[in-house]
């Protein structure tokens, strides 16, 4: 499952600063609110309009970011927990917003280019999205916007790695009724490796989730007739396949010390080793579970729950050993949890 919200005013180092510095003086910076952890973005529907809201990993302290009508979601957390990252549509155009933690300093970064995908840099200082079908790379104060795909066959679904080194994604670079492969790439636009193999003989992938360690990426293959997981090198060396089970597998995710994957598994949360030992599944309760997020320390997930054919959802949270369930929300309109995770 992110943006950069900056105040109008700066804060400018003057006299002292710059007699002390020199000519190395401190630039002018913008004031962020002080990183959040354990926060929970998410969105809910409890006021008709999408909102993005914040609450503590306990549930308390439920807190509407934003006021803005028609839809606002995938709310997307910054690296340092400063600022969040969101979509938000109005008159069939959407932009790609970015506020501060408390809700302060909303700003459109990509106005009227129908931003999706929002993936942040490490180190917070670029954010990578999907628009028209082609991957762009800007700063996070909206400056400096570029395209990073540059074939017609463009690519969605970036995935910056752990390191800041390359972006994963997927695309269709081929014959007319072939379909997507997942790629890496460096963030320079070269180096660009195919990870699937299989888009030519008309056999999709998607999916792509980094591992902490930046050296290989999990990701969903329809190559065996049903989708399943697989993992591989950045090198595309070493394709193995982790999941062998009777119904989709998908949405691989890794949890942030490396020692297992998330999955969806027929609509219900699992577990793996990134081996693909130790398989199991963790929620168990009645509806279908979907949008989960890991906790900074890797032990605990947030997720949706949908409770009914309605679309009432509430957000969830349990151990990584699926014990400990409970809800966060109450509200029967809540989705998209994303789990705050400064470095």
């Amino acid at each position: 499952m992110n943006l950069a919200a900056r105040i109008t005013s700066l804060l400018v180092l003057a006299g002292s600063v710059s007699l002390a510095c020199g000519k190395d003086a401190l630039k002018p910076r913008l004031p962020l609110s002080p990183p959040l952890k354990d926060k929970i973005a998410y969105v809910s529907f409890r006021e008709f309009y999408p909102q993005i809201y914040v609450m503590n990993a306990d549930g308390s302290g439920q807190t509407r970011l934003t006021n803005r009508p028609i839809w606002n979601e995938i709310p997307t957390w910054s690296p340092d927990g400063r600022r969040v990252a969101w979509i938000h549509s109005r008159d069939d155009s959407s932009g790609l917003y970015v506020m501060n933690a408390d809700g302060s300093s909303q700003r459109n970064l990509a106005p009227n280019m129908g931003a999706a995908l929002i993936s942040w840099s490490p180190d917070g200082q670029r954010i990578a999205f999907t628009s028209a079908g082609q991957i762009f790379v800007m700063n996070s104060d909206g400056s400096g916007l570029t395209r990073f795909t540059k074939s017609a066959a463009g690519g969605y679904d970036p995935r910056w790695s752990p390191d800041g080194s390359k972006i994963a994604f997927v695309s269709n670079p081929y014959t007319l009724n072939s379909l997507d492969d997942v790629f890496v790439m460096n963030i320079d636009g070269t180096g660009e490796v195919n990870l699937s193999n299989t888009a030519l003989n008309n056999v999709p992938n998607a999916e792509p989730s980094w591992s902490p360690d930046s050296k290989k990426v999990a990701f969903v293959s329809w190559r065996d007739g049903i989708s399943e997981v697989y993992v591989v090198d950045t090198t595309g060396e070493n394709l193995t396949r982790l999941t062998k089970n009777a119904v989709d597998d998908r949405i691989p995710s890794w949890s942030p010390n490396g020692d297992l994957i998330a999955f969806y598994q027929n609509q219900q949360i699992a577990v793996m080793h990134p081996d693909g030992s130790g398989q199991r599944i963790l929620s168990s309760g009645p509806g279908i579970d979907l949008d989960f997020s890991w906790s900074p320390d890797g032990r605990s997930i947030v997720f949706a729950r949908l409770h009914d054919d309605a679309g009432h959802a509430d957000i969830y949270s349990m151990k990584s050993d699926g014990t400990d369930v409970t809800r966060l929300t109450g509200d029967s309109a809540s989705s998209q949890p994303d789990w705050a995770r400064p470095q």
